[in-house]
């Protein structure tokens, strides 16, 4: 999947015409880096393992 997103966010895609006020390769390279970054996020809330320490931060 990262692979995926990452070669989508790469402006070499024939895409012609504006998006929303911009070159559409530019609004669809922004558009899968938001993405990117959501799934990055997701990725990590969903995998990240506290250690179980109940003392609370380190002095």
């Amino acid at each position: 999947m990262f692979v995926l997103l990452i070669a989508a966010m790469v402006p070499v895609w024939p895409i012609e015409g504006h998006w929303f006020g911009l070159p559409a390769w530019a609004a669809f390279a922004l558009g899968v880096s938001v993405a990117a970054s959501g799934f990055i996020a997701w990725v990590t809330l969903r995998a990240w393992r506290d250690g179980g320490n109940d003392e609370g931060p380190a002095a």
